[in-house]
């Protein structure tokens, strides 16, 4: 099985420039979402295959949506379908770790590994895309029904190993997070090898508590992403920096003397935000 860390290397070496400007505000970018329940299926596995193993376990969260890649040369965020949350698992990746053999019990009700719906992303690429997985561990996840309340909630491995959620990591399995963005504002200007701070102000209209994440494109391969944790019926205001790079000026340099349009890209909607592209810089960022 290739490495983490192989697998990152070759997302790098693929990636090529973003278009300047556009590139996550078109509809097509724009993340689907499912109001259909998380489909359940047992998951299927032995005691024999499982009874000598222990999974060395990194790490669980909770989350409402999934930083992943879109496509070779981008990244967006996909949220959960309405009604659900995901969880995902980190553990250290080796082969006789059977991937099938995890399950998620939530108040008595098991679930099986599942990639989010409607996000692009496999297990793999979402690996790839946080900085919470290290190079030589995989993730697992699953897509769950939000309910009132949560008593229980288990990650098992076959019949030999289990690890109990945290009382927070059940709360977040309670609420529904939506957020409404109140605010993106930009500087006057912005010259290549500069960098510029957007003010954003961001509400949580749902009912539970979650992670603001958003794209915003900049002139270098990845977005820009801005995160913050806003509880349910919360307003939270930010600053995020966004640099564009000196070796990608030539395309705002085709744009100097001209508005640059930057496109705010969460999975609940976009806002967008305008600035003029000025000459080169002659300062550096560091």
């Amino acid at each position: 099985m290739p490495s983490q860390r192989s697998r990152r290397s070759v997302l790098a070496a693929c990636t090529g420039l973003l278009a300047a400007g556009g590139c996550l505000g078109t509809g097509s970018d724009s993340p689907a979402t499912s109001t259909t329940t998380a489909e359940r299926t047992e998951p299927t596995t032995t005691a024999e295959q499982t009874e000598a193993v222990t999974p060395d376990l990194g790490g669980v969260w909770v989350t409402d949506s999934v930083v992943h890649t879109a496509m070779v040369d981008s990244r967006m965020v996909s949220g959960s379908p309405d009604g659900t949350q995901l969880v995902f698992a980190r553990y250290v990746d080796e082969s006789r770790v059977d991937p099938e053999a995890f399950s998620l019990v939530v108040d008595g009700e098991r679930y099986a590994p599942k990639p989010p719906r409607d996000t692009y992303a496999d297990f793999e690429t979402i690996a790839n895309s946080t900085d919470r997985v290290a190079d030589d561990e995989t993730v697992t996840g699953f897509v769950v029904d939000v309910r009132d309340t949560v008593d229980s909630a288990t990650l098992e491995y076959g019949e030999a190993w289990s690890h109990d959620l945290s009382n927070p990591q059940r709360e977040r399995l309670t609420g529904d997070p939506s957020f409404e963005v109140r605010e993106f504002t930009l500087p006057d200007t912005v010259s290549p090898g500069d960098s510029l701070v957007a003010d954003v102000t961001v509400a949580n209209v749902g009912t539970g508590p979650g992670t603001f994440r958003a794209t915003v494109p900049r002139a270098t391969v990845w977005p820009t992403l801005l995160e913050r944790d806003v509880a349910a019926g919360e307003t939270a205001s930010f600053t995020g920096r966004i640099t564009w790079g000196a070796s990608d000026g030539a395309p705002l340099g085709r744009l100097t003397g001209e508005e640059y349009e930057l496109v705010l890209s969460w999975p609940d909607g976009q806002r967008s935000a305008t600035i003029t592209v000025t000459e080169q810089s002659t300062t550096t960022d560091d």
